[in-house]
């Protein structure tokens, strides 16, 4: 199968609605077959917009990926806007054959966005959006398991599926684990399980910090139609 993501990110100074690199409404999944022919159309569900981070298809017949949209929030105990929002995330599974979602777990439920290294202030500059959480990979172990890493976070949790809750939280402020010399991570991505209870991600290193580059996103493609194989 080939499959990608379609649809619009904001990206200023162009967009102001939302923090840059987060999916814009309209956006979708397309699956196509090994002739290039468009099976289905995945579209995210509780009015959530797909995101361009993660999209999985499981030998159950189903789609895993990440969907975002801003929810409206108070910001001012963490130092933003009173008529605020926070851009949520949720996990989502859904049924390739009906569309139907089948599983959703919801980063506001679960983690505390008092701890982001994302200052709520910048929702000045995302139409009064804080990128609080910023999850971008979604890996499912073969015990019943998630493996959720939050950038902004600069955090990866381990998530019993069935019950939503964390196991434990790797980096971030309130890391299960402590390391060793040169050893931490920052602004990660692509979290996995690997074999002998390992997990690997990318460290991008990056972004505000004394020896990284300011991140910059370029993206944008246009949107999703429907077609005939859309669930």
């Amino acid at each position: 199968m080939l499959t990608w993501w379609q649809g619009t990110l904001a990206l200023p100074p162009a967009y102001t609605n939302l923090p840059a690199g987060a999916p814009e409404p309209g956006g979708c999944y397309y699956i196509y077959d090994t002739h290039y022919r468009l099976l289905k159309t995945v579209f995210a569900h509780h009015g959530y917009y797909p995101d361009e981070h993660e999209f999985t298809l499981t030998r159950r017949g189903t789609a895993l990926f990440i969907a975002s949209k801003p929810v409206p929030m108070d910001l001012t105990p963490y130092g933003g806007p009173k008529n605020g929002a926070i851009e949520n995330s949720e996990i989502q599974e859904v049924d390739l054959a009906t569309g139907r979602l089948l599983y959703s777990w919801n980063a506001l439920d679960h983690i505390d966005p008092a701890d982001s290294e994302e200052a709520a202030s910048s929702a000045s500059s995302s139409g009064g959006v804080w990128d609080a959480f910023h999850i971008n990979s979604v890996d499912e172990g073969p015990d019943g398991r998630l493996l959720i890493s939050a950038r902004n976070m600069w955090a990866i949790y381990n998530v019993t599926k069935k019950s939503g809750k964390i196991r434990y939280q790797i980096g971030g402020k309130k890391s299960d684990f402590t390391f060793g010399p040169n050893a931490g991570f920052y602004w990660q991505h692509d979290a996995r399980f690997r074999p002998g209870n390992r997990i690997s991600m990318f460290d991008d290193g990056c972004c505000d910090l004394p020896d990284g580059a300011r991140f910059r996103v370029r993206a944008g493609v246009r949107g999703c139609g429907g077609g005939s194989g859309g669930i």
